[in-house]
């Protein structure tokens, strides 16, 4: 036990105990007052006897049970605790773990039979805290509480009401999100800085409630707000396997072959965190069905542990190969595993499929007699892409009709390119370049700065390709040794990069280098003025038309155009591949004009989550979506009329150390100790001190008790 204020204590006693022995000591002042007999007053007789000041001092039992009652006042005064048994500091942190880890059903059963998870055993340890600031006296600490997941978060503000408190821990909603420790510790940092004003030179101590799984800290990030680690996991010794029952996907991915767009290879990455291997029926489900090919047996190997301690985890992966009846329809692909462990949140996982997409083209082409007149070996290789269509347009009516959409008072959204994914361009240089994708053949780019030249005043120049950028997208498997180009063109790029009209920076880059110059130039605006990132813009220019060349014939050519065109609109259509996000992903959703709320909905309980839309420059309405905080697939909506894109999101938890289920009673905080905080072990500094609880009421009424003794005893004697 120790004093937190023994002077006080001591000055009492000096004050106290020497008054108390002088009443003792002193004689008794008596009147005088005629009796009949002294007979009658025989303790009178023996007091008549006292003729001095002060007498010697008599033992009685009033005596002792007065000294023994101002004893305990004194102790009481002097602020007795009783060290570790609560809370350290005048202001406490206490930080719960909401993480996906958190889920595990390892805690014990609970009162009604039924199991429990960490969470559960975290909140009763948190409501512990808190009700052991209650008994710390009259100098109570002010805590607050942290929620701790992706995005810890402040739950109260420092305050000394324990209802507010235990509510707020009892208020902590589990989460599928990975913990973010580091973050955590960033955040009491900056509670740690408001609060440097206030009248304490106590600095605040944080109590982190968790199953100790954190990924391990840097000595920079435990620098700050000291802490200490409040295990919550799974009754362990240190002596014991660390190694949990658990199966999780932890990776999963799908593909459509790019010869048999029906045909989706799906493939799962399956981490064992158990001591023994585990042989599981691994099942895909295509909308809820499993087609044929979609159950696999995987044997995962058990988790090793590491000569430092570490634990491996054993891993194995299933291959699905499943057909899509209707590839041009958006369907939800689902992997699990058919068995029961202790975490449920991760034995599936998502992926949305997006339907096959086909761009539309626009193939501008100068005039003839019958009509307009494009190149056939270039009808044909655009042709061969399997476009969802080809609209073929002279030059003469493609400017006229840009013309009239852009005159005042038109509506700039009719312009001939609006609705195409592809605008290309051959031997034709428009007037105004569209604000769309472009492959162009023959003509220079006015507005990008880019100069058509041709060959010198000598006559006719044959041009030859030097060397090309056998790497790029554009240009992979093509082959452009024997290209020739009679007479001889290149595109000049501009000496420094341009910004348009709308504050989009270029980037040229040149593909071909030919003996004049670049004869093939790819043109992007990634990126604004302000180095904001946006929808990529990419065009594609020729120095040459294919019929000044004997490329038009050649097999790599129709290999070119089928690059260029997944090159030019990867951006513009939706996702080719199968995609999902994790619980810690925000993304980008586009809702009908007017809305300006989405609502997720998800799970047979129907869990929802709401995220505010705004207004954007198309007319509908935009904004970001997420976190969404638990896995499953949720369906987006809006209370307007019309659809919201994306319509469905599948949210994996795709955490390998979550899935792992580590359960350290040592926690993560520190190289070493139960308690490590900041510098604890690292010598970056002291540690926080232990926590103390104020007994002194208890020496109160202790004191109350032996008055009430001595009085029952007094007026015994008085009776006798």
């Amino acid at each position: 036990m120790t004093f937190l204020a023994p002077a006080a204590g001591i000055l009492g006693a000096a004050l106290a105990v020497p008054a108390l022995l002088l009443l003792y000591c002193l004689k008794l002042r008596r009147r005088p007052l005629r009796v009949s007999s002294v007979l009658l007053w025989e303790q009178a007789a023996r007091d008549l006897q006292v003729n001095v000041p002060l007498r010697m001092l008599r033992w009685s039992w009033s005596l002792l049970l007065q000294l023994l009652a101002l004893a305990c006042l004194l102790v009481a005064l002097a602020r007795p605790a009783v060290p570790g048994a609560a809370p350290a500091g005048s202001r406490i942190i206490i930080v719960v773990d909401c993480s996906a880890s958190m889920n595990a059903a390892d805690g014990g059963t609970g009162p009604t039979g039924t199991p429990r998870t960490r969470l559960d055993v975290a909140r009763e340890r948190a409501i512990e805290l808190v009700d052991a600031l209650g008994r710390g006296g009259s100098s109570r600490a002010r805590a607050m509480v942290v929620a701790l997941d992706a995005s810890p978060r402040a739950l109260t503000r420092f305050t000394t009401n324990l209802g507010e408190l235990r509510d707020a821990v009892r208020a902590i909603a589990p989460t599928d999100q990975p913990d973010d420790l580091a973050a955590a510790m960033r955040l009491l940092d900056a509670i740690a800085a408001e609060a440097d004003g206030e009248e304490t030179d106590d600095p605040p101590v944080a109590y982190i409630v968790s199953d100790g799984g954190h990924a391990a800290l840097s000595p920079q990030e435990r620098r700050g707000v000291p802490a200490r680690h409040v295990y919550a996991g799974p009754a362990r010794a240190e002596t014991d396997d660390p190694r949990t029952d658990n199966l999780g996907i932890v990776a999963v991915s799908a593909q459509r072959d790019p010869d048999d767009p029906a045909l989706v290879r799906v493939f799962a990455r399956i981490q064992n965190a158990g001591p023994r291997e585990v042989s599981v029926a691994a099942r895909c489900t295509l909308d809820g069905r499993v087609p044929e090919g979609g159950v696999r047996a995987v044997a995962v190997p058990a988790a090793t542990i590491a000569r430092d301690g570490q634990i491996e985890p054993g891993e194995a992966g299933a291959l699905f190969a499943i057909r899509q009846s209707n590839p041009g329809a958006e369907r939800v692909v689902v992997v699990s595993v058919n068995r029961e462990d202790l975490l449920a949140a991760d034995d599936a996982a998502a992926l949305v499929l997006p339907p096959v997409w086909r761009p539309r083209m626009l193939l501008v082409a100068p005039d003839a007699d019958a009509g307009p007149r494009p190149d056939v070996f270039l009808l044909q290789a655009v042709e061969a892409t399997e476009p969802a269509a080809v609209r073929v347009l002279g030059a003469a009516a493609f400017e006229s009709a840009t013309a009239a959409a852009l005159t005042a008072g038109a509506d700039a959204r009719m312009t001939p390119w609006r609705g195409y994914d592809l605008v290309i361009l051959d031997r034709v240089a428009p007037a105004r370049w569209p604000d769309a994708p472009t492959l162009s053949f023959g003509v220079g780019l006015p507005d990008e700065g880019v100069e058509l030249i041709g060959p010198g005043a000598d006559g006719p120049v044959v041009a030859r390709v030097v060397a090309w950028q056998r790497n790029h997208p554009a240009l992979r498997y093509v082959s452009l040794d024997t290209l020739i180009v009679a007479p001889g063109a290149a595109l000049r790029p501009p000496a420094e990069s341009r910004v348009d009209a709308l504050g989009r920076a270029s980037r040229i880059t040149e593909l071909v280098d030919g003996t004049l110059g670049p004869l093939l130039l790819e043109i992007e605006h990634g990126a604004d003025a302000a180095g904001r990132s946006g929808r990529v813009l990419r065009r594609i220019a020729a120095a040459f038309p294919l019929a000044r060349s004997n490329w038009g014939p050649d097999v790599s050519f129709p290999v070119f155009v089928a690059n260029a065109v997944e090159r030019l609109t990867e951006s513009s259509g939706p996702a080719r591949l199968a995609w999902s996000i994790d619980t810690t992903a925000r993304l980008p959703v586009v809702a009908p004009a007017g809305a300006r709320v989405v609502t997720a909905r998800t799970g047979a309980e129907g869990v929802e989550r709401s995220f505010a839309v705004s207004a954007a420059a198309s007319g509908e309405s935009a904004g970001l979506a997420g976190p969404f905080d638990r896995v499953g697939i949720w369906r987006l909506s809006t209370a307007v009329t019309g659809a919201v894109e994306p319509e469905i999101v599948a949210v994996n938890l795709a955490s390998a150390r979550e899935s792992l289920l580590v359960a350290r009673p040592r926690g993560a905080l520190g190289p070493a100790g139960p308690a490590a905080g900041r510098g604890e072990g690292a010598g970056d500094g002291p540690a926080p001190r232990e926590g103390v609880r104020e007994v002194w009421h208890w020496f109160v009424l202790a004191a109350l008790g032996l008055m009430s003794i001595e009085w029952f005893v007094y007026a015994w004697r008085m009776r006798a």
